[in-house]
């Protein structure tokens, strides 16, 4: 019979271990071992493994310090008996014969296959929503990759399914480890699919995936440039390996394209144009290079990456929610270039090729001033904006001040930073809307910490 290698990566998930744990020791296919590395967590989680290992003696607890998803599954990796390798996540469960599925599975094609891929349910608050994730056309018969670059599209859910150990050595597959980083699953997946010669897939649900963990790592946007560090892991696997070709290369790129796509709507404000930058450098990279084959793209895909990469400030103004050009006047933080001006989304908006002129000539105005000569963004600044100009010279150190009823035509593809007192804002606002000014920033409690950590460089 063959035997499974059951992983479990634990970390702080004590409200949802047992009813995992309950649906891994009542599997109907007995040949396994469970494998659970306790990654450091600080709730009660490594007490209940301890309690469950002394019940089921086909429990191994490795109590480790705090390295991440990655580190942890690798520890697994390295204490894996089993011919084939499984992972479930310690806040998931799992159908009592799923690992009864994969052994007939691996059985019926004569124990050749280095992957077994089913599809999983989808666990939110108040209902269950099983996913479909391959076409009918792969399943239930022997594939190639090759053969299929749909496969490349497919959501990463290294979870629902097993993985030959032979064929993970031989190929040198292992889990990205950075501590604290998240989608550690994306280059694994890639290497997987890009590697392996025959896999069978299936669109049965054996998998019950949870997504109501608020602690769980899907909900950060702070974690938005993980994505990022696993397309470069891949880049550096394909480089280690040699294995670079035709497949492996369009496979990369439809792989990446549709993952920072799903990265792209999962998180939100300054942390989506942060990523954004990133993604047309991607993409830009991607149509020059001559190896690159469109056909594997849809028509639909290939016009909207040309649409993107002719003016992709146009394109995210217009396809993104936080650049409308009116909100509601309260609270103040809806009228602004962002949903909320994060620290690392205001650095790289200032980076990028925007101008910019500042409503205020007082004190926070300077402060403005200043913080841009800091962070190398002074040629960008084209004015200075005052409702009244009595009694004020025509510039400040050399840059024009207008009044804002002489704003010039120009003015109207320029962010304006409304730099004044809080209580003073929501006026200045209405004046620039009437002005027909679409984009603003306003200094915020976030924009002064920002300019105060600068300045004291």
């Amino acid at each position: 019979m063959t035997k499974f290698s059951i992983i479990v990566p634990v970390y702080n998930v004590e409200n949802y271990l047992e009813e995992c744990l309950n649906s891994i020791i009542s599997q109907t296919y007995r040949n396994i071992e469970i494998i659970c590395i306790d990654d450091g967590a600080t709730d009660n989680s490594g007490n209940i493994l301890d309690k469950y290992a002394l019940a089921d003696n086909r429990i191994s607890v490795f109590h480790e310090r705090n390295g991440g998803y990655g580190h942890a599954v690798n520890k697994g990796l390295e204490k894996a008996t089993g011919e084939y390798i499984g992972i479930v996540e310690s806040d998931d469960y799992i159908a009592p014969d799923m690992f009864h599925k994969f052994a007939r599975d691996i059985e019926t094609f004569n124990n050749e296959v280095d992957v077994v891929k089913y599809s999983y349910t989808r666990l939110s608050k108040d209902e269950k929503n099983h996913r479909k994730l391959f076409e009918e056309c792969m399943c239930e018969k022997v594939i190639s990759p090759k053969e299929y670059m749909d496969l490349f599209r497919v959501q990463c859910s290294v979870w629902s399914a097993v993985y030959r150990k032979q064929f993970l050595t031989d190929n040198h597959i292992i889990f990205l480890e950075t501590p604290g980083a998240s989608f550690q699953d994306m280059a694994f997946s890639f290497k997987v699919f890009c590697r392996a010669k025959n896999i069978v897939l299936s669109n049965d649900s054996i998998y019950f995936y949870r997504t109501n963990n608020v602690e769980s790592s899907v909900h950060s946007s702070q974690k938005a440039l993980c994505v990022c560090d696993e397309i470069r892991e891949i880049d550096a696997y394909i480089s280690r390996l040699n294995v670079a070709s035709s497949f492996v290369i369009n496979a990369r790129y439809i792989f990446m394209y549709q993952s920072y796509w799903w990265n792209y709507y999962r998180i939100y404000g300054g942390m989506r144009y942060v990523f954004w930058l990133e993604m047309v450098k991607e993409m830009k990279a991607m149509v020059s290079d001559p190896y690159l084959d469109n056909k594997y793209f849809t028509t639909k895909e290939w016009d909207r990456i040309q649409r993107i990469l002719s003016d992709p400030e146009k394109y995210y103004n217009k396809e993104n929610p936080y650049f409308k050009t009116f909100f509601n006047e309260e609270p103040l933080n809806e009228y602004t270039i962002k949903e909320h001006i994060y620290k690392e989304g205001l650095i790289q908006y200032f980076n990028a090729n925007h101008r910019f002129m500042i409503y205020g000539a007082g004190v926070y105005g300077k402060k403005v001033l200043e913080f841009m000569k800091k962070n190398n963004c002074e040629e960008k600044l084209t004015g200075f904006i005052v409702t009244d100009r009595t009694n004020l010279p025509g510039a400040i150190e050399g840059i024009p001040l207008y009044e804002i009823c002489e704003l010039p035509d120009s003015a109207l593809d320029i962010t304006i930073i409304v730099a004044v007192k809080s209580e003073n804002q929501l006026e200045i606002l209405r004046i620039l809307k009437k002005s027909g000014i679409k984009k603003v920033i306003r200094v915020d409690t976030v924009f002064i910490s920002m300019m105060k950590e600068i300045n004291r460089m």
